[in-house]
């Protein structure tokens, strides 16, 4: 969590350990899921919207980005050590502010339950890395450098070296094939 990045490194978070043994009625109150208080631990981040970055332009506060940076990066922390962990926004926010007393300054953001699962995962459906790869190559080879454009024709010169050429004397078509087949980016004027 002290590793995590956050706005202008403010660090406005705060991590709670909770002892689930002692506090289980109470985590019932703010998530009432069996298993989340099967794990002998639960962890909390808390986030301050008086000690995070704002943004100048319209006001927007950062504070849950910023816990859920950190919460990412435990959760990933503990997966690593074979750790088991849920993200959980779905609890009750009174709840977690009367159990964890937090002042107007706080918030809770985030909880996990850590510790050793006793289920295997469930099968929930994942974007295909080839979605993934598709989207980013068409999002890098739309940014471009530089451009020079003529009377029928525009040359961009983009991120990783690429060119492309557009005119307005090519079958559209042919161009669509071509692209597809080697994964290049095509903008239509």
């Amino acid at each position: 969590a002290r590793l995590a990045p956050t706005g202008v490194n403010f660090q406005p978070f705060k991590v709670v350990v909770i002892d689930v043994k002692k506090n289980k009625n109470a985590l019932k109150r703010l998530y009432p899921a069996d298993w989340f208080v099967e794990a002998p631990i639960v962890l909390a981040v808390v986030a301050s919207r008086e000690k995070s970055w704002t943004r100048n332009f319209d006001g927007w506060n950062i504070a849950e980005i910023d816990a859920t940076i950190v919460m990412t990066h435990m959760i990933l922390a503990a997966t690593d050590q074979g750790l088991d962990t849920c993200f959980i926004g779905a609890f009750n926010p009174d709840e977690a502010v009367k159990f964890l007393d937090l002042d107007d300054e706080w918030i809770p953001v985030l909880f996990t339950p850590l510790g050793y699962g006793n289920a295997g995962p469930r099968d929930t459906p994942r974007k295909s890395l080839d979605e993934f790869e598709k989207e980013l190559r068409r999002c890098l080879r739309s940014e471009y450098w530089c451009c020079f454009e003529g009377d029928n024709c525009s040359v961009y010169v983009g991120y990783d070296y690429y060119m492309h050429i557009t005119t307005a004397k090519l079958d559209i078509d042919k161009i669509s094939e071509l692209t597809e087949k080697y994964g290049l980016f095509i903008r239509y004027k």
